[in-house]
């Protein structure tokens, strides 16, 4: 995706939402857009929170535009991040195996992606390369889309003996913590060769049984993370598997992922537990990214007013009326046989609340 003066993204409306076949692989919950119950502003969903006719206070709005240009490739950046603790040997076979299940569809539509892997392992990296501190494992230019282009099997190979990363790591599993290292190591202004494209998404994909173990806020990392995107939030997604609920725990070394789980949430992401069938989870994660780089995500949350989004789209300063807002992505998607052209100018303008 090429720079715009706001933002840019692309988008290819034959990919749908996939609801995913396990119940706990849902993870926000979709508010229909003619609802008294708008989204807070720090993208959780509030069941406390009423319309604005019984508030008080008086409510302000801030305009806002986002800019896209349409492209012929969407870009997409894939971290995966591997709890490599002692009880997770059996998850990382079962993530290989199923990788074909994940990966098919972005071979098959020529996404320009790349992948690299990392573990939870937050203890100081004494080679540069051993998966610890968010330091990389294995070389990403052989997992990435140009790669698998020339070298289909080798890409596949590589993949599979990389994200098998062991179960000698620390047990005090801290992934988000190695992301945003992992984020500062290899960003387009580090000293390290940068994985991370400005026009990209970034998407995390952390796998783990067990809590994320740092104090620090949740929302404080996704910050950090935004600010390689030029602060814009919404290209950062964070996909977990995780421990759900309590009845997933089997030893006394699990635990419930609730940082992961907010992560994915405030990232208008998906989770799924890691007790679900593998090959059913990755499938349903790679359509919703797929989805997600193809639509076209939204700098800010619309505000509600009068029960609904105030949404006007305009290409090439032509109104028009033919999309469909996602409030689970805070996307627009336009309808199938209205989709703009390449190089076309796409402006989105709304309003969020002020206070």
């Amino acid at each position: 995706m090429s720079s715009c003066s706001e933002k840019t993204t692309e988008f290819n409306p034959l990919i749908k939402p996939v609801t995913p076949s396990v119940s706990e692989d849902i993870a926000p919950r979709i508010i229909p857009i003619n609802t008294d119950q708008p989204i807070t502003q720090d993208n959780i969903p509030d069941d406390t929170m009423n319309d604005d006719s019984s508030n008080s206070e008086v409510t302000t709005y801030t305009h806002i535009t986002d800019i896209f240009i349409q492209n012929d490739k969407p870009k997409v950046d894939i971290l995966w991040v591997i709890d490599n603790s002692g009880s997770m040997g059996n998850k990382q076979a079962s993530l290989a195996k199923h990788f074909d299940k994940f990966i098919t569809k972005f071979l098959t539509k020529k996404i320009p992606f790349r992948m690299a892997i990392t573990t939870t392992d937050a203890e100081r990296s004494r080679s540069g390369r051993d998966g610890r501190d968010g330091s990389a494992i294995c070389d990403w230019h052989k997992l990435t889309s140009k790669y698998a282009d020339t070298n289909p099997r080798d890409f596949k190979y590589k993949f599979k003996k990389c994200i098998n990363v062991g179960v000698k790591g620390s047990g005090t599993e801290q992934g988000l913590n190695a992301t945003t290292r992992f984020m500062k190591r290899y960003s387009s202004t580090s000293g390290y060769a940068p994985f991370v494209r400005e026009d990209a998404y970034f998407v995390a994909i952390i796998i783990s049984d067990e809590e994320d173990q740092n104090t620090r806020a949740v929302d404080n990392y996704i910050t950090e993370l935004a600010r390689a995107k030029n602060n814009k939030k919404g290209k950062i997604k964070v996909f977990s598997i995780i421990n759900t609920k309590r009845s997933d725990l089997l030893t006394s070394y699990e635990s419930i992922g609730n940082r992961y789980k907010r992560a994915s949430i405030i990232t208008r992401s998906r989770y799924a537990s890691i007790k679900s069938n593998f090959s059913n989870t990755l499938a349903n994660f790679s359509d919703s990214i797929l989805y997600l780089i193809e639509s076209f995500s939204l700098n800010k949350i619309p505000a509600v007013k009068d029960g609904n989004y105030k949404i006007i789209v305009k290409v090439n300063n032509l109104q028009t009326t033919k999309f469909t807002y996602d409030n689970e992505t805070n996307s627009i998607i336009f309808w199938k046989g209205y989709i703009p052209k390449a190089g076309n100018k796409i402006q989105i303008s709304y309003q969020t609340k002020s206070n």
